[in-house]
């Protein structure tokens, strides 16, 4: 429920509705007691102060019954809340800085940001003491480029995001085994895991060749496998190392290799701009 000031009140005591006041506005009065301003009462005071106690509720903040001010607003504090908490990291479709439209949002560009002028964040997402040595991201340093680290450190240090994606932190390294030893913000770099190659023998008396792993690796050829073991009984052998340019004995299936090639592991993705509220 809202009220339209134009809707509760005569056209004498309000304007009427415009391209700036679509519910209507207020209006003063031109002579003294002429009854032609708005009234103040209680139904219009309950529906701004209703937005106040709303906001306040849904932000969890209790109120300290003391008058807001420019430097000190609960409701201002409760309005960040409601939309974006200092430390919360979110996707950006944005081709302009969120500075230039109003939003408290920084990059994660790995930069330094100056620790006095953003003390709600460092609150929320400093590493603590004990992590500020070894730390990936969210430490503090005399420097903006991080690399003077000090505890007390005007520059609160922001990961590197770019080109990222984000992983959820495995303090107990029960998915990601580098879990345990992983600070909030901190990059680890792309991997394979070890995995074994089969490669079915030929028919008798069919002699095929098998890949040549350097031309593989550009995206235009095939693979040679060195095996464990071999023998002619074998329809299955177990590749258990993989060296490029080795070859296999003739008589091993060839397997011809489909895909992208790139010089990284990656899932389909689109690009987006990672921030972070302040």
């Amino acid at each position: 429920m809202a009220i339209s000031l134009y809707t509760r009140y005569t056209s004498a005591k309000t304007n009427a509705p415009d391209a700036n006041y679509p519910l209507g506005s207020a209006r003063n009065v031109t002579v003294s007691g002429d009854g032609l301003g708005t009234p103040w009462e209680k139904d219009w005071v309950n529906d701004v102060d209703g937005f106040k106690q709303a906001l306040l509720a849904n932000a969890g903040v209790s109120v300290n019954n003391l008058p807001d001010t420019a430097l000190v607003s609960q409701q201002y504090n409760a309005m960040r809340l409601t939309s974006g908490h200092p430390g919360l990291i979110t996707p950006l479709a944005l081709n302009v800085t969120p500075a230039s439209l109003g939003l408290r949002v920084l990059l994660l560009d790995g930069s330094g940001v100056a620790v006095s002028s953003y003390d709600d964040l460092v609150t929320y997402t400093y590493v603590g003491d004990s992590a500020n040595p070894t730390a990936g991201a969210f430490y503090r340093a005399d420097d903006a480029a991080g690399t003077i680290r000090n505890t007390s450190g005007a520059y609160l240090i922001l990961p590197d995001a770019r080109g990222r994606f984000p992983r959820g932190l495995d303090a107990a390294a029960t998915i990601d085994p580098d879990g345990a030893t992983r600070e909030l913000g901190d990059n680890q770099d792309d991997a394979v895991q070890r995995h074994n190659h089969v490669i079915k023998k030929d028919p008798p008396g069919v002699v095929t060749q098998g890949y040549n792993s350097a031309s593989l690796l550009q995206g235009t050829g095939d693979l040679f496998f060195p095996f464990a073991s071999q023998s002619a009984a074998d329809s299955e052998i177990e590749a258990s190392a993989l060296k490029i340019g080795e070859d296999i004995d003739a008589g091993y299936t060839r397997i011809t290799g489909v895909g992208r090639v790139s010089t990284e592991t990656r899932p389909a993705n689109f690009a987006v701009n990672w921030g972070v509220w302040y």
